[in-house]
């Protein structure tokens, strides 16, 4: 009897940057999962090259059954961009690579779907190894083990910050039918809005113990330069995160209190906040000098600093 092989769409978004996404693509066409579609979701690029896509895409395997390329003629940020992507896919499971990630290994896929299948999983999240000289694998082991433990508990350490990564989170297509798709109230950051209102929801965030994809730092949500429409999203997400005090812990519900009111004054300190939140303050500054104390003993232990 022939056993069914559902349909991966993976989903690869670009804008701007080309350099690296014959590599990501080779990633996926070298897997040994049987059954792929390629769609590939470009948000407006001025130096957006079709012929160099088509030339990449004319490479023909067994696996893939299916190539999509999208180009819209503007810009209309990460989020409606992957959400046009999802709606154009066919695939049972929707796999994400960004364009200048790649698969970790040959049976990334393969793995991935079968962790769905064994779990009934409508999310699943795994590891990335951080392409540089450390080979950084996250996430730390504390966030997985928060990632195992209730809802309540994965919420309030979502609220502080988000660990959990787009580029190593993969989706059943009936989530975005049952729950719908990224809020477009958002322009840049995508995931992290969508896991708080799942876990909202009820709905169990899995967790993958293998590493998925080979990240490279430098996207938009990991550059620290100024973007305005980044701070726009992150001040909305506060601002979600706070229409729930029933999800939060009293301390955390403070903490997103001083976040909101602190950027809001575009990340400056004023007398109000001073006054509001003086122990929040003094403890960031205190976290401050011990992680300065610490790099300067790690590099004193790497031989950074000699004596004259």
């Amino acid at each position: 009897m022939e056993i069914k092989v559902p349909l991966v769409s993976v989903i690869i978004p670009t804008y701007q940057k080309f350099i690296f996404l014959e590599e990501a693509i080779h990633s996926v066409y070298i897997q040994d999962y049987q059954n792929i579609e390629i769609i590939l979701a470009d948000d407006g690029s001025e130096n957006f090259d079709i012929n160099m896509i088509n030339n990449i895409f004319s490479r023909k395997t067994e696996n893939i059954k299916r190539t999509k390329l999208i180009h819209h003629e503007r810009n209309n940020g990460t989020v409606k961009n992957l959400n046009n992507a999802y709606k154009e896919a066919t695939g049972e499971y929707f796999i994400g690579l960004s364009s200048d990630d790649r698969f970790y290994n040959i049976s990334t896929i393969r793995k991935v779907v079968d962790h769905f299948l064994s779990t009934n999983a409508l999310i699943v999240t795994s590891k990335r190894m951080v392409d540089n000289e450390l080979r950084e694998i996250l996430p730390k082991q504390e966030d997985i083990d928060i990632l195992r433990t209730n809802s309540f508990s994965l919420y309030n350490r979502l609220s502080i910050s988000n660990f959990i990564s787009g580029a190593c989170t993969f989706y059943h297509r009936s989530i975005f039918d049952q729950y719908g798709y990224y809020d477009e109230k958002y322009r840049l950051i995508e995931d992290y809005p969508y896991y708080l209102s799942l876990i909202r929801k009820n709905v169990q965030i899995h967790f993958f113990d293998e590493i998925t994809i080979l990240y490279r730092l430098g996207g938009v949500t990991s550059s620290k330069s100024k973007n305005i429409l980044l701070q726009e999203d992150a001040l909305n997400i506060i601002g979600d995160i706070l229409k729930y005090p029933k999800m939060l812990q009293k301390k955390v519900y403070r903490f997103k209190k001083y976040q909101f009111q602190f950027e809001q004054s575009n990340k400056k300190l004023n007398l109000k906040i001073l006054f509001l939140y003086p122990d929040i303050i003094i403890k960031k500054i205190k976290l401050r000098f011990q992680n300065t104390f610490s790099k300067v003993g790690k590099a004193r232990e790497n031989g950074i600093f000699k004596k004259v």
